[in-house]
């Protein structure tokens, strides 16, 4: 089966582990990878999906909710879909 590197990244809970954060931008600088993002970890996010609702609706002030939008807005610039 033929792989592709990673064009970009988004690290999930990125304030927990600081080692493991290292460890992953190494591996996205060999690969060259882009950090497109990072997500804390954010108990609203879980409390977002238990309800079903849509996280930068249901908290748009959240940390986790913030995040997101930053990389969504991101991923635009990236894909040139502004």
């Amino acid at each position: 089966m033929k792989t592709c590197p990673p064009m970009g990244v988004v690290m999930n809970r990125s304030d927990l582990i600081s080692e493991t954060k290292r460890e992953i931008m190494v591996i996205c600088d060999q690969n060259k990878a882009k950090m497109v993002g990072e997500v804390p970890f954010d108990e609203k996010i879980l409390r977002s999906s238990i309800v079903g609702k849509q996280l930068t609706l249901s908290f748009p002030n959240s940390p986790g909710s913030k995040a997101v939008s930053s990389i969504s807005n991101r991923l635009r610039e990236i894909l040139n879909l502004s």
